[in-house]
């Protein structure tokens, strides 16, 4: 039985909330004298193994609550702090803007609860209730819970001083109440079903997707057990009736800590390297929070961005092998001669129909025409353009009954002109296709003759090649092999999961440098995408505005305000109450920390496992 303290207090806050009747009940109970003289020491409340679904079942009750309990810790001293800070708003603690909120948010609940919401008498019910909570009386929160709620509204409140009224956003927020109950009772039953030992038709469906590898969200918090390992069918292989759906322990305590399904799922789908950059990557964000400093020179998605600098760097040395080698290569073909007529040939046709450019053998030397050519002139594009194939001209007539060594050193003088050479502007596109066509025949006829020499030339090319895509999106300004290499590269996969048009240019050149560095010995990248999304999940759910602390969630919405997006009551009240639950329910940083650690070291292990089976 409550004290007398408890009902005279429970009576103040029903007048003040505007409730006559509850108040008559509590006036005619300490009136009779029903109540203990003694204050009773708060009863601990049993609390049951949670049930994955993490929605909470309403109690949908039309009489709210008034009493005023002694200050208490766990879930119950959340929610009466929660109810204090209520009540401090609704008789303007913190101001009569607050007041006048504090008393929409009630009588729209209120309205909600007796089913006048969204009907003229409800607006203006929930109209006369904020004009009363305005000009309250102060009611002081006493619990530490309810102070901490109430200073932290009350530092958001004024954002809201010109608000239109909130009978959308909240009342969207009410209805999504109502409709959580029968959604938890259904989860739970459905659970409970799929967990079961018997066999069914949509059990088969789920284990045959989880053996599928699918990604889909609401297998998350389930995997498989072997359940008859002498099952087998006509090919020696487990069929579906040899597993067992079992609740994953390891998932289900990532999903408590708020962590999304979706980010869940993709772990348990991560190979062995994937998923230890992601343990790197939770490294460092943890290590962020203790570390201001470190937290400005490193972030998550720098690990994605050292592990790709590494593939860089052991791409580079044997690309610098394999031009050691082709020069090795080269010089023993000094001897060996070369019939280059045709490439040549097709050469002069090119540069003479596509350019209009003649070249011709004299007696005197090479004899070279560009009047009428596209190139015609004396701007300095066209002298450039000329000055190249004078020089190539020249090189060719030079050099007779060239070898096989006089083709490769050829070849390479070509990439010097046309590479590094002076630019050729507008006409650099055609003259560079026709010189670059020339190269390529010259290429091939020494790659087709000599085995060896070929071998060498494609570990070059392919090197090479995935080395310049990586440096052009990144831009020639930025040394891939510096010190921060790691952070620009890092910063150039967020582009993956962008709007940006070079999405799948960036996406496609990560993986053909995964690819190159695979097939010449590197540790892979992982899977990039997934990464990517990782390392933002990281920042979203750890940054400044971190998800576990109030003001931290009070503070999104004012920054959004700020910013000229207009921020909600709702999303106020919605960011409060999660902090609520996470505080009451044990989520916090270090407890996300560990389970998502947790579940990525299971992984990598069975990872491990499944490779020493193979």
């Amino acid at each position: 039985m409550a004290t007398r303290e408890r009902l005279e207090q429970a009576l103040r806050n029903a007048h003040n909330a505007g409730d006559t009747a509850a108040a008559s009940r509590f006036s005619a109970a300490i009136r009779a004298g029903e109540y203990d003289d003694a204050p009773q020491a708060p009863q601990e409340q049993p609390q049951k193994e949670a049930v994955y679904s993490d929605v909470p079942i309403f109690n949908e009750s039309t009489n709210p609550s008034y009493s005023n309990p002694v200050p208490q810790q766990g879930i119950a001293a959340q929610a009466i702090g929660a109810g204090e800070a209520g009540l401090a708003a609704l008789t303007g603690a913190t101001g009569g803007t607050l007041g006048m909120i504090g008393g929409s948010v009630y009588g729209i609940g209120k309205s909600i609860a007796d089913n006048t919401f969204g009907t003229p008498a409800g607006a203006k019910q929930a109209g006369d209730i904020a004009a009363k909570s305005a000009g309250a009386l102060t009611y002081a929160p006493r619990t530490q819970s309810g102070q901490e709620i109430t200073q932290a509204v009350g530092n958001i409140a004024e954002q809201f001083a010109g608000a239109t009224p909130l009978t959308q956003e909240l009342g969207l927020a009410a209805k999504q109440l109502k409709m959580a109950a029968p959604i938890a009772k259904q989860a739970i039953a459905s659970e409970a079903e799929l967990l079961s030992p018997k066999m069914s038709k949509s059990k088969l469906d789920v284990i045959e997707r989880i053996r599928a590898g699918s990604t889909e969200n609401e297998l998350a918090p389930y995997e498989l057990k072997v359940s008859d390992p002498k099952l087998k069918n006509a090919d020696g292989q487990l069929p579906p009736e040899a597993f067992r759906v079992v609740s994953d322990d390891a998932a289900k305590a990532a999903l408590k800590q708020g962590w999304e399904d979706g980010t869940v799922q993709s772990i348990k789908n991560f190979d062995d390297r994937t998923a230890r950059i992601a343990r790197a990557m939770i490294d460092v964000s943890e290590k962020g929070k203790k570390d201001d400093t470190f937290k400005a020179n490193n972030r998550p998605i720098s690990e994605l961005g050292d592990a790709i600098s590494s593939q860089i760097a052991h791409i580079k040395r044997v690309n610098r092998e394999a031009g050691a080698n082709i020069d090795k290569q080269a010089n023993l073909l000094k001897n060996e001669a070369v019939d280059v007529s045709a490439p040549v040939s097709n050469f002069l046709s090119k540069i003479e129909n596509d350019i209009g450019v003649s070249i011709t053998q004299t007696s005197e030397g090479v004899r070279i025409k560009f009047k009428g050519s596209d190139i015609e002139g004396s701007t300095p594009e066209f002298k450039a353009a000329q000055q190249v194939i004078k020089n190539l001209a020249t090189r060719m007539s030079d050099t007779q009954n060239p070898s096989a060594y006089d083709v490769h050193r050829l070849k390479k003088y070509i990439d010097s002109q046309v590479s590094y050479g002076a630019p050729i502007g507008g006409m650099k596109g055609s003259v560079q296709r026709v010189i670059k066509g020339l190269r390529s025949e010259l290429d091939g006829l020494l790659d087709e003759k000599y085995p060896a020499y070929r071998e060498a030339n494609d570990t070059y090319r392919q090197t090479k090649v995935a080395i310049d895509s990586m440096q052009d999106l990144v831009g020639k300004k930025v040394d891939l092999y510096g010190d921060g290499a790691a952070q620009s590269t890092g910063k150039l996969m967020r582009r993956v999961l962008s709007n940006a048009q070079s999405a799948e240019r960036v996406k496609a050149a990560a993986l053909e440098l995964d690819n190159v560095a695979v097939t010449y010995g590197a540790e892979g990248a992982g899977d990039i995408t997934a990464l990517v999304k990782f390392a933002d999940t990281i920042d979203r759910k750890f940054g400044i505005a971190a998800e576990t602390s109030l003001a931290g969630e009070m503070e999104k919405v004012a920054q959004r305000g700020a910013s000229g997006s207009a921020p909600g009551l709702g999303e106020a009240i919605y960011g409060g109450s999660k902090y609520l639950y996470n505080k009451a329910t044990g989520v916090n940083d270090q407890k996300s920390y560990e389970s998502i650690r947790k579940l990525l070291n299971k992984q990598i292990s069975k990872k491990i496992k499944e490779a020493s089976e193979k």
